[in-house]
Parts: C-alpha cells; sequence; structure tokens
C-alpha cells in the first residue's frame, strides 16, 4: 500500500505552484492518489502527469521572463497493513467532458450519472474546487405556483468553499438573499469564472427565499448561481419562512445525516458555509451550516464559505 506521495519542485518539496500553473498526478482513469492505497498483489496500476497552464488567466498572471521548473514525483509503497484502502475509481460525471454531460443532460440520458457523483472544476484564480451531484429528480411539486426551482431537476453543488466571505456589509437581513453581497458575487465572479461551455447550459432559475424580522413576505429572484437553504440540506426549521416554497434535495434526503451537510476549503478544513436563508424571528443574522454538519444563525458581516449551486437544463 502508498506510505508516502512526495512532490518536488525544483528539488524542494512542493506547497504551492506557480499561480499560472496545473500540476496533477492521478491514476490513468482519473482516480487520486492517496496515503494506505492498496495496489493489490500481482496488479499494476498507471500514473497520469498533466502540466498546463490555468484556464481564465489574464496575461498578468503570467511571468515577465523566462522560467526554469523541474517538477519530480515519487510514491514510496510498503506491506499493506490493516489500515489498507481501496482506489476511488471516478465515475462517469467526472469522466465526461462538460460538453458530454450536457448533452446527455439536454437529452434525458442521465442513468450513468448518480446523485452523489463528483467532478473537478477549474476556477482560475478561484482555484480548483469539487462539485456534487445533488438533484436529479423533478416531483410534481416543482410545478406548484411560487414553488422554487432549486431543488427542482439536474442541480449541481460546490462541495468545497470557493472562499470564505461577508454575506453583507453590514450587519442586517432586510432584503434577504436578493440584496445580499453573496448573490451578486455567485453570479458575477463566480460565474464568469466557469468554463465556457457550462455556462451556456446553466439555468437561469426561479429562488425563492425566506425573510427576516422587518418583512412579512418571501423573495423571488431569477439566479444563474445560488446558495442552498435550510430546508434544501434536510433542516425543516420554523425560522426559515420560505421553507414549504421547496423541498430537501435528493442527496442531503438520501443521506439525512449532518455528516453530510460539511463542506471544506482546500486544504480539506471543515468549514461553516452560507446558506441564503434569514432568520425570521431577527434582522440581523443569516443561517450557515457548520463545519460539524448543523447549523447556526450568525451576523452576515462575519466570513463564512461560500459554496453555490446551479442547475443544468
Amino acid at each position: 500500500m502508498i506510505e508516502e506521495i512526495t512532490s518536488k519542485l525544483n528539488g524542494v518539496t512542493m506547497t504551492s505552484l506557480p499561480s499560472y500553473l496545473n500540476y496533477t498526478v492521478t491514476y490513468l482513469d482519473g482516480a487520486r492518489l492517496k496515503n494506505n492505497q492498496l495496489l493489490a498483489a500481482g496488479t499494476t496500476e498507471t500514473y497520469k502527469v498533466r502540466i498546463e497552464y490555468k484556464q481564465n488567466i489574464s496575461a498578468n498572471d503570467l511571468p515577465t521572463t523566462d522560467q526554469s521548473l523541474s517538477l519530480d514525483f515519487s510514491v514510496r509503497y510498503r506491506q499493506a497493513t490493516k489500515d489498507a484502502i481501496e482506489i476511488e475509481h471516478p465515475s462517469q460525471f467526472e469522466k465526461d467532458s462538460w460538453d458530454t454531460i450536457i448533452s446527455n443532460i439536454r437529452s434525458e440520458n442521465t442513468d450513468m450519472y448518480n446523485v452523489g457523483d463528483t467532478k473537478e472544476i477549474d476556477l482560475g484564480s478561484l482555484g480548483i474546487h469539487t462539485l456534487r451531484i445533488a438533484n436529479k429528480s423533478t416531483p410534481t411539486t416543482c410545478s406548484n405556483n411560487d414553488y422554487s426551482q432549486t431543488a427542482c431537476g439536474f442541480v449541481v453543488e460546490f462541495t468545497t468553499s470557493i472562499l470564505s466571505r461577508a454575506m453583507n456589509s453590514t450587519s442586517t437581513n432586510t432584503g434577504g438573499w436578493q440584496s445580499s453581497g453573496v448573490r451578486t458575487y455567485v453570479n458575477s465572479t463566480v460565474y464568469n469564472a466557469l468554463p465556457v461551455e457550462l455556462q451556456g447550459a446553466i439555468e437561469e432559475t426561479t429562488v425563492v427565499s425566506g425573510h427576516g424580522s422587518d418583512e412579512s413576505t418571501n423573495f423571488t429572484t431569477t439566479d444563474k448561481l445560488y446558495l442552498l437553504s435550510l430546508k434544501e440540506i434536510g433542516i425543516n426549521y420554523s425560522r426559515d419562512s420560505a421553507r414549504s416554497n421547496t423541498r430537501v434535495m435528493d442527496y442531503y434526503s438520501a443521506n439525512s445525516n449532518n455528516a453530510s451537510r460539511i463542506k471544506y476549503d482546500t486544504n480539506e478544513n471543515a468549514v461553516y458555509w452560507w446558506l441564503r436563508t434569514p432568520s425570521s424571528n431577527s434582522s440581523n443574522y443569516f443561517y450557515t451550516a457548520t463545519n460539524t454538519g448543523s447549523y447556526s444563525d450568525v451576523s452576515p458581516t462575519t466570513n463564512r464559505g461560500v459554496a453555490p449551486a446551479f442547475r443544468i437544463g
């Protein structure tokens, strides 16, 4: 089994790469290498090394002089112990190109894609992140008047936080998701960082969101990207005034536990992450999912993780 994986840049153990490069080493089918992975007796595995310029970078991100880079990679194996784990081979969703995925979804040919399947995506200067299929079903409730379409159809969510930031610049939930700074951010900066072919396939989605104590009606917006709500991640709480206007997504319905709601930053640290749900008995708080998969309300000026979702139609 794998005891140690080492990458070196110019002879020094690698902690970071130049900002304009991606460097990955995987198995031939794209599976990730991890410590303790088992190499069964009599079998072989082929590694695939990939070095490329990042997408969505500008001339200012590139060096102005010639650069000499030496990349070294090594794997040390040892006799397997009880800690050995199997190699996690990628799903069809992870293997397929976005063009193929989009074509299959539009032709309703998605049996090979399963709720919970993941796929990496390169957002350029925003880093490499992991997406997950969160929903595939469209029950009849999705046709109800004033019903949010955020948990209807083919929904993909970020399982990693893109960054940590405040929901609003001031300590208020007035205007809810509709007036939030994060809504503007994900529908501009994050959307523009997505691969162009994916941008063109993301549906404009009717998003129904709750309100705080200073208001009496929910908000309806049309968004490409949106944050999830308490109800959509399996928390049916009375202070979510829009809980009857949406449903639990397939992933969280099948995985109804706190662990399913934990998301991570790019260093694999569990984080608090924003929901689009304001507290209906307060004018000052939005809800977050916590780093243990529970939930809490917090001032919108607090920095929390941003992990949006979108629909492909």
